[in-house]
């Protein structure tokens, strides 16, 4: 009879040790579900905590994998045999039934950050005329997706299209991918100069002020730019992704024994309260800043949320509309009078947080864990140059 011992509890979550192993067990909505972890080690039962707490967090924030794919768990491999192959009265695959296939085979593994795109792929292929489906007319369909989006979001959509087709051709559905040949002139390189370009040091004051003071504010406008400082200024304190700070609540302000942290597990995007990108829960210090940023809080109360940066009427705030009506339009403003170089978008707040904490000597490892970043992803993403560096002389 094999031994199991009971090693450790994460809320709804066991680790035991089984026949030399450490695995994970719990139950969901009747459901028992096990996942090996690996060999018994120290080690590995660190990776079973880490593995633990993530799925508490997915099934608090409803994105829980059943498929366990997620956690470590080997995918199965898929019966091409299952997936629904056109009749015989049918002369080709059509891009629907592509989609919904990959969305059948991927979906549950697929992350938080790219499910926002879904709605973008069936909305792109409910335009497209009936007889006009079949992979033979991609030409035909590239074209309604350029037409109804612009550059960036046909950018987006095109890569979960062009991974749907991909699998079509492992699963035998396709032969080949007819929409690979418009991946050069439709993917936009995430890798180039604007991508990773921060605002520079003497910007920031400068935008902040603008917000704070409604320099550019229609004094008969009933929505101030100075009721977003607050939130402006969360942005540039911490670096967190805009969608995480909107989902910020007076309960994630949180006081420990040394220290007060500020909680990030959570994020609003699309209309949707969903967990953060990285999946991952993050704990930011509170300095004495970010400590008087929070005292000014626009924080909104009732049964359902107590928002720490709401909307001007009490909502999640939407991040696309602040942006286009708030931040871009100050920022526009600020250049033309000659007072800052650089016009970038919201989510570039980020970028600078990042850059200026590595320029003040902080190690990337820390900074990654701050901002829930991987260090590869901070050097190729997000750390901007330095345009103010000074040269050592070199010996000649």
């Amino acid at each position: 009879m094999q031994s199991i011992e009971v090693i450790k509890r994460v809320d709804r979550v066991s680790i035991e040790r089984c026949r030399n192993s450490i695995r994970i067990r719990f139950t969901l909505d009747k459901k028992s579900y096990s996942l090996t972890i690996g060999k018994d080690s120290k080690e590995t039962v660190k990776k079973a905590v880490a593995v633990a707490n993530q799925i508490n967090a997915d099934i608090l924030w409803n994105c829980f994998d059943t498929t366990l794919v997620k956690y470590g768990k080997a995918p199965t491999k898929i019966n091409s045999n299952l997936i629904q192959l056109p009749n015989d009265n049918d002369t080709e695959i059509t891009i629907k039934e592509i989609w919904d296939t990959y969305l059948m085979v991927r979906g549950n593994s697929l992350p938080n950050s790219s499910k926002g795109h879904h709605k973008g792929v069936g909305k792109w292929i409910s335009l497209i005329p009936s007889h006009q489906l079949g992979v033979s007319h991609a030409q035909t369909q590239i074209e309604v997706l350029k037409l109804t989006y612009g550059k960036n979001t046909v950018s987006r959509l095109f890569r979960s299209i062009n991974a749907a087709c991909n699998l079509a051709v492992k699963l035998k559905l396709l032969d080949s991918n007819p929409y690979a040949v418009y991946r050069d002139t439709l993917v936009i390189s995430t890798q180039g100069e604007r991508s990773c370009k921060p605002f520079e040091p003497y910007e920031i004051p400068i935008i902040l002020n603008a917000f704070k003071t409604d320099r550019f504010c229609n004094p008969n406008s009933a929505f101030k730019h100075s009721y977003y400082y607050p939130f402006v200024l969360c942005l540039t304190l911490t670096g967190a992704r805009p969608e995480d700070v909107i989902a910020l609540t007076i309960d994630d302000i949180i006081y420990g024994k040394n220290r007060k942290v500020l909680r990030f597990n959570k994020a609003y995007t699309h209309g949707e309260l969903k967990g953060t990108k990285t999946e991952t829960i993050r704990m930011f210090p509170i300095n004495e800043q970010l400590e008087q940023c929070l005292k000014i809080a626009p924080i909104y109360n009732n049964k359902e949320h107590s928002l720490l940066f709401p909307s001007q009427k009490g909502n999640y705030l939407d991040l696309h509309n602040f942006t286009n009506r708030y931040f871009t339009p100050i920022v526009k403003e600020l250049v033309k009078v000659g007072e800052i170089e650089n016009q970038l978008p919201t989510y570039h707040l980020r970028h600078t947080f990042i850059t200026q904490m590595i320029r003040k000597g902080i190690d990337i490892a820390t900074i990654g864990n701050l901002v829930g970043n991987s260090a590869e992803t901070i050097l190729s993403n997000y750390l901007g140059t330095d345009k103010g560096v000074e040269l050592p002389d070199i010996d000649v």
